[in-house]
């Protein structure tokens, strides 16, 4: 403290060396404690601020939380799917643990994608994002067959419809798709492809010969887990109008040999599945196996939409079903079924 003409003044040195003199103190001029009192408050108020803060962004968290069924936070960087999907992703952080955890008990590749019922956006989670179509395929053929009808279905189709949802056979699937040839003059995978981007997710139907192992062009069609996710989504809530319940209704009558995946998940009771699956060997007729399965999941508070897909390291069909049902049980207990169409 030093006295300069019977005035005190006071220096203090900061962290970067320089030289800092307090004003003179003078009558009605603010003394130390009263600016370490000022400085205080605030400190105080600035700490209120942020806690007010901090408390919007949780309220705000809460509401996307019972939006979209994901208890989480922000996408994190190694949360990329392969493939981008037509309609905006989100990969929260909040299910990637118990996701992570279960890709690490699992020999091969997995996936999934899913939305709420009604919802346009969905949210995705493991390196499996896209992969042939195979026989879930059959479903957007029904549905074009019956929208190229006005929404209907006669007699015959709804038989050859049936079998090739509830049972995956492969000739009435193929009758179907001879139909639909005859009804656009030869543009059968041009109409599918129409339906496929009403729904928002536009794709490319293949139309190449079928590799060894394949039975049809259409099943070799390289389908994004989004972008199925998005047609389901869209057939649910009534999209195409006309004989959609019978599609569904099909859907919801698989085969118990095909009971898998989705189909034995352990939903809540009263919960209605419907699921069409499909599968078949990439590379060569002995594999590796890809096995994936679309379901439309709803109960009484709400349903949700979800494809998911395993391609185990053994290269099996038998090992990529007991994969898929590990990734059914985790959709089972990490998404919420609350979305309204």
């Amino acid at each position: 403290m030093i006295a300069l003409a019977g005035l005190l003044v006071w220096s203090t040195t900061d962290g970067g060396g320089t030289t800092k003199v307090a004003q003179f103190t003078r009558p009605g001029a603010e003394t130390r404690a009263e600016s370490n009192r000022r400085l205080e408050a605030m400190i105080r108020r600035e700490k209120r601020a942020k806690e007010e803060v901090a408390a919007e962004l949780r309220l705000q968290q809460k509401s996307e939380v019972e939006k979209t069924g994901i208890d989480g936070s922000p996408r994190s960087s190694n949360e990329t799917s392969s493939s981008q999907s037509p309609e905006r992703q989100h990969q929260p952080q909040g299910s990637s643990k118990s996701f992570a955890t279960l890709e690490s008990e699992i020999s091969g590749e997995i996936g999934v994608a899913y939305a709420p019922l009604g919802s346009p956006e969905s949210q995705s989670f493991g390196p499996l994002q896209v992969g042939h179509a195979w026989s879930s395929f059959k479903v957007p053929i029904s549905v074009t067959v019956m929208s190229e009808q006005g929404g209907s279905l006669n007699s015959n189709q709804e038989s050859l419809v049936a079998s090739a949802i509830t049972a995956s056979d492969n000739a009435a699937a193929a009758a179907l798709f001879t139909e639909l040839e005859s009804m656009t003059g030869g543009g059968a995978s041009q109409a599918v492809e129409q339906i496929l981007s009403d729904s928002g997710a536009p794709t490319a139907v293949a139309t190449a010969p079928p590799p060894p192992g394949a039975v049809s062009s259409w099943g070799q069609t390289e389908w994004p887990l989004a972008s199925s996710t998005r047609f389901y989504n869209a057939l649910a809530c009534g999209a195409y109008g006309g004989a959609t319940e019978t599609i569904l209704g099909d859907m919801e009558n698989v085969i118990p040999e095909q009971q898998w995946g989705l189909g034995q998940a352990p939903f809540p009771s009263g919960t209605s599945v419907a699921i069409k699956a499909g599968w078949g060997p990439d590379g060569s007729e002995s594999g590796p196996y890809l096995v994936r399965q679309a379901g439309i999941i709803r109960s009484e508070s709400g349903g949700a939409v979800v494809t998911i897909a395993a391609q185990d390291s053994s290269g099996s069909f038998e090992a990529g079903v007991s994969d898929l049902d590990r990734v059914a049980d985790w959709v089972a207990g990490n998404v919420a079924l609350n979305g309204s169409c």
